[in-house]
């Protein structure tokens, strides 16, 4: 029966969003967090493996259980690991992840709207 009330399903697509919503804004400033952490430790004169440690222990990515983005980045050279996390990721960020964000935000104020309207609709009937 719940799966035919329309607020019911409302509500669960509103708390689908939101929690991606969260995801997604952890993931760009993970991203954004990864790039100032690169950038500070290359101005000490720091390894690019110590970088990549430091991020990975402090910005771990959603495949981290899967592979290590130390072991990741062994697979490529030191150079294209430092643009991954200082351009790569941002650009990711300003051409996906914002965007997705932003696209989103409009679904969940969309639900919203319309889980509002139902309860206003529902007042009239009363």
């Amino acid at each position: 029966e719940s799966l035919l009330d329309l607020d019911v399903l409302i509500k669960k697509q509103l708390d689908f969003a939101r929690r991606e919503l969260r995801s997604l804004e952890k993931r760009i400033s993970d991203q954004l967090g990864t790039r100032d952490l690169a950038d500070r430790m290359l101005n000490e004169g720091r390894s690019f493996d110590e970088i990549a440690k430091a991020v990975e222990q402090q910005y771990p990515y959603s495949m981290n259980t899967k592979k290590p983005m130390t072991e990741l980045f062994s697979m490529g050279t030191a150079k294209q690991g430092l643009w991954e996390m200082q351009v790569g990721g941002p650009r990711r960020n300003l051409h996906q992840w914002i965007p997705a964000r932003e696209r989103l935000s409009l679904h969940i104020d969309q639900l919203e709207r319309l889980r509002q309207s139902r309860l206003e609709g529902m007042v009239e009937n009363i």
